[in-house]
């Protein structure tokens, strides 16, 4: 679909932005395909979806002051969009108590609405899931559901 092409270079655009500034890490690659699918929706759009993209510093803020005590097995997103604020938490929580996560295996569950983000959110979780293995030894498991 049309839809699929567009994110192809949307994706290339991303990946050859980050590694112009030598990021690789999962967090970063959302939150910028965040933006830049975001910045070429029309606000009628995002009304009609309900869609707002968080932006990194709010997602950072939430997590640095919300009150995480125990590493959560399983997460879910019932608005997903491309896996900013479940990408972060998820990254957060495995950075927060990486010995309990060593050797385990997460399990994330996304609901969207948009079918034109199944796509993006799945990159974003296939991402995340090597990231996690090389960096963590922790596997994750993921289910979108559109």
């Amino acid at each position: 679909m049309i839809y699929d092409y567009l994110f192809e270079r949307v994706k290339k655009r991303v990946l050859r932005k980050l590694k112009a500034l030598n990021v690789s890490d999962p967090v970063h690659f959302v939150h910028s395909l965040a933006d830049e699918i975001g910045s070429n929706r029309t606000a009628l759009y995002k009304s009609q979806f309900g869609q707002y993209f968080t932006p990194k510093n709010l997602t950072d803020y939430i997590l640095e002051n919300g009150v995480i005590n125990f590493p959560p097995k399983s997460f879910l997103d019932p608005a997903a969009g491309v896996g900013n604020l479940l990408v972060s938490l998820i990254v957060f929580c495995v950075e927060k108590f990486p010995d309990f996560y060593n050797g385990r295996t997460i399990t994330a569950t996304a609901y969207e609405i948009d079918e034109t983000l199944k796509n993006p959110l799945t990159e974003s979780l296939v991402i995340l899931k090597d990231y996690l293995k090389k960096k963590y030894n922790c596997n994750l498991e993921f289910y979108v559901f559109i």
